[in-house]
């Protein structure tokens, strides 16, 4: 190297990296034809690490803090460049700036169905959804095992793969409860503890620590979810020994509902029989029925126009009887004048043709 080149070099005295980005996991200090010279300020912020790579070979990591680049500091380094007798100055290595701040909710759902084993239903294919977090733990593993030699590394370019490991878990967790997946909602704590002990080893084997993991919804079946809305509703309605009263109030709610369309005596005789039924059972479910399951069933009584009352006492009597049953009073009854279906003239009760036109009464 001439003079004229030697003096024509930048040596680095000042190594930083101040991150503008929210997703970048690695950055690579830029030194191109650059060398770094002894004695050297090293600034590494809070949420990041430094590292220092020799020929494809992790050497010395610091952690937050300033730093002066001495042989005392770059023990790894001096030993892979045989600094046998001190710090060689100015000498070239690859910078990398770690970071190592939490990247929580990330967001990881299934795309298609997922089959699920069920210990009652054996199995049934579900969508899952949650976000889960995590943190560049060894930034030596990491560098070695993911981000190589990349000057730049970004989020994207490692969350498909943390969700893949996310995916080939849960259904293997989800069996491992041991619960029907309609409990799962009220486990949803104890999933997540569990699939975050269950990825601990595949983000280790990374670098990463995992710090959350949530599951925020598991969508069942529509044809199961029907299922269980029904179930539920007959349970309401005072469990599976009442399922077929629970059956006849939605045939009789359907033909409540088409009362009148036809507009004929016998669909509007099929609504009236129905709305009696109807009001039936709705109030022997409130009562919750008795205890040993009879047949629903109404108290008779007698129709009013069997019978009479007394003008005297008011009694209910025998419709025809002369005299009252409570207080022996004659029972006298009033004439009814008879009208003529021709002309409508009254005539007397027991006229047998009318006064007004002589038609023949019946």
């Amino acid at each position: 190297m001439g003079f004229k080149d030697f003096m024509g070099k930048q040596f680095l005295d000042i190594i930083e990296w101040e991150d503008a980005t929210n997703d970048t996991l690695v950055y690579k200090f830029p030194m191109k034809d650059n060398e770094i010279q002894n004695g050297a300020q090293l600034t590494v912020r809070p949420g990041q690490n430094a590292v220092f790579v020799e020929e494809g070979k992790v050497a010395d990591v610091f952690s937050e803090g300033m730093y002066k680049l001495e042989t005392k500091n770059l023990p790894i380094l001096a030993d892979i460049k045989g600094w046998a007798f001190g710090f060689k100055s100015p000498f070239k290595a690859d910078v990398y700036f770690v970071n190592t701040k939490k990247f929580i909710d990330q967001k990881w759902g299934t795309s298609n169905p997922i089959w699920i084993n069920d210990p009652k239903f054996e199995q049934v294919e579900v969508k899952a959804f949650g976000t889960f977090g995590f943190r560049i733990e060894d930034p030596k593993m990491f560098i070695h095992t993911v981000s190589s030699t990349n000057k730049i590394y970004k989020l994207n370019e490692l969350k498909g793969q943390l969700k893949e490991y996310v995916l080939s878990e849960f259904s293997n967790v989800v069996a491992k409860q041991g619960v029907t997946i309609t409990e799962l909602s009220q486990n949803y704590r104890v999933m997540n503890d569990a699939m975050k002990q269950e990825l601990e080893n595949e983000f280790t084997d990374m670098g990463l620590e995992i710090v959350s993991f949530t599951v925020t919804n598991i969508s069942l079946p529509e044809d199961l979810t029907k299922f269980l809305k029904e179930r539920t509703r007959i349970n309401m309605m005072g469990g599976m020994n009442n399922y077929k009263d629970v059956r006849k109030l939605d045939a009789l709610e359907n033909v409540s509902e088409k009362e009148g369309s036809a507009g004929d005596m016998m669909q509007a005789g099929m609504g009236l029989g129905a709305g009696l039924g109807f009001g039936q059972l709705i109030s022997q479910s409130l009562q919750g029925g008795n205890q040993n399951n009879e047949p629903l069933h109404t108290e008779k009584t007698a129709p009013s126009e069997q019978t009479e009352k007394c003008p005297e006492c008011n009694h209910d009597n025998q419709k025809g009887a002369k005299f009252c049953g409570n207080c022996g009073t004659k029972v006298e009854r009033k004439a009814v004048a008879a009208f003529c279906t021709e002309c409508g003239h009254p005539n007397t009760p027991n006229s047998k043709f009318c006064a007004e036109c002589g038609n023949k009464l019946k």
